[in-house]
């Protein structure tokens, strides 16, 4: 059994009852037409890389075309058919098995040929991949298109003329004009088409102004062609299920009549092939409205019925299309690929239209962006913002949008007619207004969770024992969005502008209760998860900030210590460095508290203003630690280590008092039994051993510091154990040792999904590999450490990482970027951090003159000049760009 392919009118792949309408991405659909379009000789790879990522750069348009290969060999190669049968690609070529498949687009071609008009006809459904417009697809559309209104027609009375004449007649179509350019939705819309041709109810699904009609008018008017009538059917003024059929005949525009409007339709719609958009059904999608379209649909078996709808029908053999808002928008990579993103792409055409000139740049690209992605990806509040560039900038609209529905509430130029898609608020309003009572107030009590939810978190928090059944139908009437996580479990979140209305309209349904019992689950999730795979925190980052936020904010000492104990190094990846201290900080400021509580959320604050070279601040906090443990062992060794720790950054003079801390730490840890502490005073030690060389004492207190964090069940500081290995291995100049020491460290904090450590001890790997003149692999690993620090809003690391790869840079022949990164790191070291000493400076000087030495004196300080001219986003961006 051979596979087959349709191209013509939209794409589907078929073999026995295995029916392919979706693909991994658009790239994997376009490589299968090319595939099989040309399958006569194989493609070449780069020939496909050229035709399929033409603006990537080779060795990831390589990887890109191997991802793809793969992604269509396991559809078309399923379970039961021998790999390499279908599919054949080696090194140099990719192309398909001539025998396994066969195509609609090709079969007409041969017809043609054949001059077997009336079959080619027939096998002409439509365009070739409707919905596809790279340059080389569309060359070959307008072929086939030229070839199909050339043939000539058939002879008069045939047998097979008859049966194509209802082809032949111009279709019917009826449906609303757009003046504006459509962006996006290219995977929904394929998804679409294919539903098209094997479901006969589909119901696109979305909150309010998410853009489920554009999408469904855009489908139709391309598979028109298909139908004998196609027409939209608005029913936004309709509130009463029996008046559905009323609006059908006049929107098809059929003659009038006398009789019912169910007769009228069976009298000029028998045996026609019909597609009806059903626009704004959510009102009607009761029992009674869902009665009503399962009557039409089994008076008219050839009717086809798109409806857009915040609610499902709940009809059986609805096929559900939901519509989630445009992706999030990220700053890297070239600014005319973030103007291509559909959210963006979206704003400024609409704001071009408002303000003609209006562009995107470097200044105000991460406004746009921001702006873009604080709007939820919402088509309309995306156009509804862009029609205030008259009057706002990006960056003053960003600002705004604390009260966004202020910015978002006018009713803008050019939106729908409709006057609950006149602005945001009136849209929410319209869908708060459908719920019951009892859903408003869970919908109400939900808005307490950030960043999203599991339903056994919301029967906990919200205290609602049917959370299942009450989040399947918010999901169902497209306020709540529900989304598969890798582990195959559900977790679901609400959009913030959705959040911020269901506050602002139910203020007095959340509770004390409610804050409560979420800070009660958040902690406890948290303890379960300490020391081990920090993924779980991770996903939980938002709830676990707000809780800590509601803690402060009601004055609940003991639970904001506690929650700051318990993520420990954690809040890091979670919000940042900055909003990291700023919310312990907040919490040591409140009075009274459980003095072993403060003395601990003392000693980690310290810890974590080190990691992000706040120096004086450790040392004041650490201080505070220790006036504040007084006699008690288990408090008192964990100050002492505090202090230590921050003195061992001040000067390397301070040893001896490193030294005399940690040597009375000691003792008292271990009458206390705190083994993690002892953990720590023994690698401190071992890193005061290093520097004094002595390399045989540091290897011994690093060895036993592994075992008291192996004993402590401290996963976590057994990382940085490693990692002190590791550069005890480099002052002894064993680079490959070290690099087998930081691939430990590197490959356990991957393993407990330590985002901060895993960032950073790249790093450390890129440095090495400079020293071995490895420079393709340091670069490739500095710019690793940058693209990951910069997720995790660590500047201090980001910065050392941008220093670094500057030398690897002129090694590689690129002395324009590294003059620009040095200079500008040169000016944001001194300005974040500290002057230059004496080894970074000649570090400057050198990296200045291999770059005057290849392109002048006079450019090197012009490139130097421009670099300290850039920001930190700007200065990153040219560190990963691809090279020219």
């Amino acid at each position: 059994m051979i596979w087959r392919v349709q191209l013509l009118g939209r794409l589907t792949v078929t073999r026995g009852s295995q029916v392919i309408t979706r693909f991994e991405s658009s790239r994997v659909a376009a490589l299968l037409a090319h595939l099989v379009l040309f399958s006569n000789h194989p493609a070449s790879r780069e020939e496909l890389i050229e035709l399929l990522w033409p603006e990537e750069e080779p060795d990831r348009g390589r990887h890109r075309l191997r991802q793809a290969i793969y992604s269509l060999r396991r559809q078309l190669e399923p379970p039961g058919i021998p790999p390499n049968t279908v599919l054949n690609a080696d090194r140099l070529t990719a192309s398909l098995n001539p025998h396994t498949f066969s195509c609609d687009a090709v079969d007409f071609d041969r017809l043609v040929r054949e001059k077997r008009f009336r079959e080619a006809k027939a096998e002409y459904r439509g365009d070739l991949l409707p919905g596809f417009y790279d340059e080389w697809i569309l060359t070959e559309r307008y072929r086939l298109q030229a070839i199909f209104e050339q043939l000539p027609e058939d002879a008069p009375g045939s047998q097979e003329s008859a049966k194509a004449a209802p082809s032949s007649r111009p279709p019917f179509v009826s449906l609303p004009g757009y003046l504006t350019e459509y962006f996006g939705r290219e995977e929904e819309k394929r998804v679409l088409f294919g539903h098209l041709a094997t479901h006969r109810l589909i119901t696109i699904s979305g909150m309010g102004g998410i853009g489920k009609t554009r999408l469904a008018i855009e489908v139709a008017r391309e598979a028109a062609f298909n139908y004998e009538r196609t027409a939209f059917v608005p029913l936004e003024e309709c509130f009463s299920p029996v008046a559905i059929l009323e609006h059908i005949p006049s929107a098809l525009q059929l003659p009038p009549s006398q009789s019912s409007p169910m007769d009228q339709m069976v009298h000029s719609l028998a045996g026609c092939k019909v597609l009806l958009i059903l626009d704004n059904f959510e009102q009607l999608a009761g029992p009674d409205g869902a009665a009503h379209i399962e009557d039409l649909l089994h008076r008219f078996p050839e009717m086809v019925c798109l409806v857009t709808s915040r609610r499902l029908l709940g009809v059986t053999g609805e096929c559900e299309i939901p519509l989630a808002p445009l992706p999030s928008v990220l700053v890297d990579g070239a600014i005319e690929e973030t103007a291509r993103s559909p959210g963006v792409a979206l704003f400024l055409n609409r704001a071009q239209a408002a303000r003609p000139g209006f562009q995107i740049t470097e200044k105000n690209r991460d406004d746009i962006v921001a702006l873009c992605n604080a709007l939820d990806g919402l088509p309309l509040a995306l156009e509804i913002a862009a029609s205030r560039i008259r009057a706002f900038t990006p960056t003053e609209m960003l600002r705004q949008l604390e009260d966004r529905f202020r910015l978002l509430a006018r009713p803008s130029r050019g939106t729908h007619k409709d006057q609950r898609h006149r602005s945001i608020l009136a849209t929410l309003e319209w869908s708060w207004r459908l719920l019951a009572p009892a859903q408003q107030h869970f919908l109400a009590a939900l808005s307490i969770f950030r960043g999203g939810w599991t339903a056994e978190l919301a029967a906990e928090v919200c205290d609602v024992p049917d959370a299942e059944e009450r989040l399947e139908a918010l999901v169902m009437d497209s306020l709540v969005i529900g989304e598969v996580t890798r582990a195959l479990t559900t977790r679901f979140r609400l959009l913030d502008m959705v959040r911020a209305f269901v506050r602002d309209r139910a203020e007095n349904l959340t509770s004390d209760a409610l804050i409560r019992r979420h800070q009660a689950a958040f902690l406890a999730m948290a303890r379960r998860v300490r020391g081990g795979d920090q993924s779980a925190l991770l996903a939980e980052g938002e709830n676990l900030k707000a809780a800590l936020e509601m803690a402060i904010e009601d004055g609940d000492v003991d639970t904001a210590f506690a929650f700051c104990i318990v993520v420990d190094e954690s809040w890091l990846p979670l919000v940042g460095p900055d909003r990291t201290l700023k919310l312990l900080q907040n919490a040591l400021s409140l009075p009274g508290g459980d003095r072993s509580l403060r003395v601990e959320t003392l000693a980690l604050a310290s810890h974590l203003s080190l990691l992000t070279r706040n120096r004086a601040l450790a040392s004041t906090l650490a201080s505070e630690a220790l006036q504040i443990a007084g006699v008690d062992p288990s408090l008192r060794s964990l100050s002492l280590v505090a202090n230590a720790r921050a003195q061992m950054v001040q000067t390397r003079e301070a040893t001896n008092l490193v030294k005399s801390l940690l040597e009375e730490a000691i003792p008292l840890a271990e009458a206390a039994g705190a083994e993690r502490t002892l953990g720590w005073a023994f690698r401190l030690l071992g890193v005061v051993a290093t520097r004094q060389r002595d390399y045989s004492l540091a290897d011994q207190y690093l060895q036993e510091s592994l075992k008291r964090f192996d004993i402590a069940g401290d996963r976590k500081g057994a990382i940085y154990a490693w990692d002190n290995l590791a550069g005890l291995a480099v002052e002894q100049g064993d680079l490959t040792g070290a690099l087998e020491f930081y691939g430990e460290s590197r490959r356990r904090a991957e393993e407990l999904n330590e985002r901060v450590y895993a960032a950073k001890v790249l790093q450390n790997l890129a440095t090495i590999y400079a020293r071995q003149q490895r420079w393709e692999e340091s670069l490739v690993t500095g710019q690793e450490c940058i693209r990951r620090n910069q997720a995790l809003g660590n500047a201090y690391i980001l910065a050392y990482a941008l220093w670094n790869i500057t030398e690897p840079l002129t090694y590689l022949g690129r002395h324009d970027e590294a003059a620009r990164l040095m200079g500008f790191i040169e000016r944001f070291w001194v300005a974040q951090y500290d002057p230059l000493n004496e080894d970074e400076i000649g570090y400057c000087a050198m990296i200045r003159a291999r770059v005057a030495a290849a392109l002048g004196d006079s450019l090197a300080s012009d490139l130097w000049i421009a670099g300290a001219r850039m920001n930190l986003n700007e200065a990153v961006r040219t560190a990963l760009q691809a090279p020219s």
